[in-house]
């Protein structure tokens, strides 16, 4: 946020956050939805970093992107989006009783994946979604529709009888 600097706030009673152009909140924006992610308006990783101010500089290094799994039909796993918390692994283990996942290679190399590495549907995977809705940051998410849900035709139209009589002529 841009800010009055210091000087100037001591001699005013100015607003001290002076607010973002349009231009900025545009981009602002438009960089929020880059990801794709579908907890846009509840995600726990941005308020956590938020809150306890996390300072990501510490922990950067080589950027690796793995393949988005899209194999299953309902769960879309994007391995780069993970922070391996775990939280999937243990409900999947602990609370559903299947293992679907598991922690794949050690220190910066880790991932979380299925079993082996393999896709989701080689596991005993029951598609509960207990994995999606513990998931903090939306690196495992439940498959988007491609169209949106409502009333709509059940079945195809058929031409009627006079509609096919008049194309024939």
């Amino acid at each position: 946020m841009p800010s009055l600097p210091l000087d100037e706030r001591r001699k005013s009673f100015s607003e001290v956050e002076q607010g973002y152009t349009a231009e900025d909140v545009k981009r602002e924006a438009f960089r929020c939805l880059e990801c794709g992610c579908t907890a846009l308006f509840d995600c726990d990783l941005r308020r956590f970093a938020t809150e306890y101010q996390v300072d990501i500089s510490s922990f950067m290094g080589e950027a690796k992107e793995y393949r988005i799994d899209r194999s299953h039909p309902l769960i879309e796993l994007d391995p780069n989006k993970c922070i391996l918390c775990g939280r999937c692994v243990r409900v999947c283990s602990e609370i559903v009783g299947v293992a679907a996942y598991g922690f794949i290679n050690r220190g910066f190399n880790t991932v979380v994946k299925p079993a082996l590495g393999g896709s989701l549907l080689e596991t005993d995977c029951v598609s509960c979604g207990l994995c999606v809705s513990t998931c903090p940051t939306g690196a495992i998410a439940e498959k988007i529709p491609l169209a949106k849900p409502g009333r709509g035709r059940r079945r195809p139209i058929r031409p009627s009888a006079t509609t096919a009589a008049s194309a024939a002529d």
